[in-house]
């Protein structure tokens, strides 16, 4: 009986222990992507063509609300 026991408390700790790790891994892939979508979007933001292009942008939606 106490083999039993030991048995699957080692197999429930294996299975923890696995479980935990993917979930990390998980976790880390998309704070990864995060990171690098936050980088991608600073260089968007220095861009001068984003700028002109988000100007045109907002001073054509002003002369629609004006019409």
């Amino acid at each position: 009986m106490l083999e039993i026991l030991q048995g699957s408390a080692y197999v429930l700790s294996i299975l923890f222990f696995w479980s935990g790790s993917i979930y990390f891994d998980l976790q880390n892939r998309k704070m990864k992507e995060q990171i690098a979508a936050q980088k991608k979007f600073q260089q968007v933001m220095q861009s001068k063509e984003f700028m002109k292009e988000y100007l045109q942008i907002m001073k054509s939606g002003k002369e629609d609300k004006d019409v």
